[in-house]
C-alpha cells in the first residue's frame, strides 16, 4: 500500500540524515485518528469522488475520510521537512483543513 492506513499498523522504513533505516509501527489511533476500515473508503463517480474531496478539502466532511486524508498529508510533510515529527504533521495537516486553507 502506498498509504497509511486508518484500519491497523503501518510499517514504516525511515532513512535518517545519517544513513542510517529506521523502522517502525505507526498507528493512526496513536495520534488522535479514529480506527477505520481501508472498505470505509470506497468511492464512486467521478463526480461523486470530486465532491468527498471538496467536502474533505472544505471541512465539510468530519468522517474517517477526512483523517486518512490528514494523516497521510501529516506523513508527506514530515518527509518533506516541513515539520519536525509525524505529530507535527498531522497537527498542521488538520488545522489547515481546518481552517480552509489546504
Amino acid at each position: 500500500m502506498d498509504e497509511a492506513t486508518l484500519s491497523g499498523d503501518n510499517l514504516i522504513y525511515e532513512l535518517t540524515e545519517d544513513g542510517e533505516i529506521k523502522n517502525y509501527t505507526l498507528n493512526a489511533t496513536d495520534y488522535g485518528l479514529k480506527y477505520a476500515q481501508n472498505s470505509d473508503f470506497k468511492g464512486g463517480s467521478p463526480e461523486e469522488n470530486l465532491a468527498i474531496t471538496l467536502n474533505i478539502l472544505n471541512a465539510k466532511d468530519q468522517s474517517s475520510r477526512r483523517d486518512v486524508v490528514i494523516l497521510n498529508e501529516g506523513l508527506s510533510l514530515y518527509v518533506a521537512e516541513k515539520v519536525d515529527s509525524i505529530a507535527e504533521g498531522i497537527e498542521l495537516a488538520s488545522t489547515l483543513i481546518d481552517n480552509g486553507e489546504a
